[in-house]
């Protein structure tokens, strides 16, 4: 027996022929049931061992999937056939799939050959290939192409509207360019170089043709000498009085000035805001700009901010002490009293109690009460050790 189902197909069910080996005619075995004496079913994937496959029992043909299920389809009118629920790890991957049932008296054995393909034959639309479109050619999500009967290819929409060869030839874009095959374009009009042509023919004296033409052979307009006198105000006197005089003026201006290095102008800068000033002057009114930037410092009421980790009313978790016995030597196994001392009030128990670290260091969280003012006094005493004191300037 010889089938063809798509490689990790899951929840598959095949209807099986099992022959009575006793029948001269080839009829079928009836009356097998997943338990019966002897029944076994295996399958083996190529290069690899076989494996058992539990059969189980099934409470009607109709019933759903149930891995190894076993039922006997009709005895009376399909002698001989059952359903078989195929375990999913039969068909997990590989390029086929050998299963055999064998075992019961006077049967025959089944064996059972299934192709694992890499495509589904069931799927109509596109053959289980998940890189094609799940939908006809032409449908909606589908291959937005068809074919007419002589093998042209009919495009119907162009960005979801029906076209008319008209309508597609009105909605060409040209794009401007310059190259082979290109139209140059501005504002919607067909560039032409009207300087790069001969002008045809000859013209009447005063017509814009004759005045073209004829300006190749007019002297150079910079290069002569303004006629006459002209009034103030007037586009020639312009020219030939102020202009000129004008510019001297201005490089007057500009050949005083020295240079320290090469395109640098050596500043000279006597007053600002009108008022004399020295090189120290300048420093001396420099107004700093707070920030916490690159080059910036940090300004608060015309402080300098200092940043510490000590703030005031605000916990400081894990500090660290070293505790010493009478010879000097680090104390380790203590038990350890902290105290505290704000602004040199009375002291008084920290907050929390102080733990053991190692070698003869202890911990202790001090608490934001602890720690609730400008000048905090520490002090940590134990039975068989020397007093510790530290003294922390808080930062506001």
């Amino acid at each position: 027996m010889k089938l063809s189902i798509k490689a990790g197909a899951t929840s598959q069910t095949i209807n099986i022929f099992i022959q009575d080996s006793t029948s001269t005619s080839g009829a079928g075995k009836t009356g097998l049931v997943y338990n019966s004496s002897g029944l076994t079913a295996y399958y083996a994937l190529p290069r690899a061992a076989s494996a058992a496959i539990t059969l189980a029992t099934l409470a009607a043909v109709t019933s759903s999937y149930s891995s190894g299920g076993f039922k006997e389809i009709d005895a009376t009118n399909m002698p001989g056939w059952y359903r078989f629920d195929i375990p999913d790890a039969a068909l997990a991957s590989g390029r086929f799939v050998g299963i055999h049932f064998q075992g019961v008296s006077n049967m025959a054995p089944l064996p059972i050959e299934i192709e694992l393909t890499g495509w589904d034959n069931q799927d109509a639309t596109r053959g289980g290939l998940t890189a094609l479109p799940n939908a006809n050619a032409g449908a909606s999500g589908g291959l937005p192409l068809s074919v007419d009967s002589s093998g042209r290819v009919d495009v119907l929409k162009i960005n979801g509207t029906s076209q008319t060869a008209r309508d597609i030839g009105a909605s060409v874009l040209l794009s401007s360019g310059t190259g082979t095959g290109q139209l140059s374009f501005t504002a919607g009009r067909v560039k032409s170089d009207p300087w790069d042509v001969a002008l045809p023919g000859s013209y009447s004296a005063g017509s814009g043709g004759y005045i073209l033409g004829n300006l190749g052979a007019a002297a150079d307009p910079w290069d002569v000498s303004l006629p006459g006198a002209y009034a103030a105000g007037k586009a020639g006197y312009i020219l030939g009085t102020n202009l000129n005089a004008q510019l001297s003026a201005v490089k007057s201006k500009t050949d005083s000035l020295t240079f320290t290095a090469a395109g640098y102008v050596d500043a000279n800068t006597l007053k600002l805001g009108g008022t004399t000033q020295t090189g120290r002057d300048i420093g001396a009114s420099v107004l700093l700009s707070s920030g916490t930037g690159t080059g910036q410092v940090s300004i608060s009421a015309g402080r300098i901010k200092v940043q510490s980790n000590g703030l005031t009313n605000t916990s400081l978790p894990g500090f660290a002490f070293l505790m010493l016995d009478t010879a000097g030597v680090p104390r380790t196994g203590l038990s350890v009293t902290g105290f505290r001392s704000i602004d040199g009030a009375a002291f008084s128990s920290c907050a929390n109690a102080a733990t053991e670290l190692s070698n003869g260091w202890y911990v202790i969280d001090l608490d934001a009460s602890d720690l609730n003012g400008a000048s905090i006094a520490l002090r940590f005493t134990a039975t068989g050790a020397q007093d510790r004191g530290f003294t922390i300037l808080m930062v506001p």
